[in-house]
């Protein structure tokens, strides 16, 4: 190819095989490409790919780099559960090593800077600030530039651990995290208790905003609307009645919900809508929940990675 990449396949094998520097991907009817018995490749001057089969006829693939990151070290692990990226710099939190810090160069390889050996990395965001946050055992990890400061929320509540699973930022700047609000410095402004909101419990799972001082809370006893006025919280009755695993707002303004082998809906009008397999969702025992920009839900499950057309 025009970009230096080799391109390879064989008439014994279906698929076909990218080598990209270090970097090699396979790729077969198993996640993009269906051809059989490749013959020929070809790229046009506008870098589009056209691969001709004597089995299922010509392929095109437009301009793209397609990188396996299985052969670099520590990348090949099956405990990565959350992927983070700011410009050059990439975060990945893996249960049994902590956070891994790379960098990547011109041609997109990654290279190790640093692990930083933390528990419970499962939540991450981008501040206002362009700092990287993650969430840990004692509270946060942030990354600001080439600084790291670790905020270590269990001595300011007087408790050993943390189980944080949702980092949210309004645009006050404060931080939802846990049964917390922090301020931008992340001093803590409010705790929330069960006297407070007897149903919160202590899973909170996901927070989306509303609009300004109102909030969509998803936890394990369900969804409720939470809003502030004049300095004052007060909370709604339970609007969905679920185990509620994690959530995301569409392009159109409708909230999503992932539960107990169901998939809820909270439309702009604030009509609830609710859909299961038989709906025909690829699987409702979803890991992962993100709505674009394109009118589209992605979800990530147990069978795959699936779009639902909003």
């Amino acid at each position: 190819a025009r970009s230096g990449n080799l391109w390879m396949s064989s008439n014994k094998v279906e698929g076909i095989c990218l080598k990209a520097q270090d970097y090699i991907s396979f790729f077969d009817n198993k996640n993009g490409f269906d051809g059989r018995d490749v013959s020929i490749f070809f790229q046009d001057k506008s870098k589009d790919l056209y691969i001709g089969t004597s089995g299922s006829g010509l392929f095109k693939i437009r301009a793209q780099k397609f990188l396996g990151f299985g052969n670099t070290k520590y990348l090949s692990s099956s405990k990565i559960f959350s992927i983070i990226s700011q410009k050059e710099y990439f975060y990945f939190f893996d249960t049994e090593k902590g956070i891994l810090k790379f960098i990547a160069d011109s041609d997109g390889k990654l290279s190790l800077l640093k692990i930083f050996p933390v528990k419970n990395g499962f939540s991450s965001i981008i501040n206002s600030n362009n700092d990287v946050i993650f969430s840990t055992s004692y509270g946060l990890i942030i990354f600001n530039k080439n600084n790291v400061r670790n905020v270590d929320l269990c001595k300011q509540l007087k408790v050993d651990e943390i189980n944080i699973k949702s980092i949210f930022q309004d645009k006050n700047q404060r931080y939802f995290i846990a049964l917390l609000i922090l301020d931008k410095n992340f001093k803590i402004l409010k705790k929330f208790t069960k006297k407070n909101i007897p149903y919160l419990g202590n899973n909170i799972s996901t927070i989306n905003e509303v609009e300004t001082n109102k909030w969509y809370i998803g936890t394990s006893m369900g969804v409720f609307l939470l809003k502030e006025k004049d300095n004052k919280f007060y909370y709604s009755k339970i609007i969905i009645d679920d185990n509620i695993k994690i959530g995301t707002k569409d392009s159109f303004g409708n909230f999503w919900f992932a539960g107990n082998m169901k998939l809820h809906a909270i439309t702009k009008d604030n009509k609830k809508k609710f859909y299961t397999e038989k709906s025909g969702i690829l699987s409702t025992l979803i890991y992962t929940l993100i709505g674009n920009n394109e009118n589209e839900i992605l979800l990530g499950s147990n069978l795959g990675i699936a779009k639902i057309l909003v």
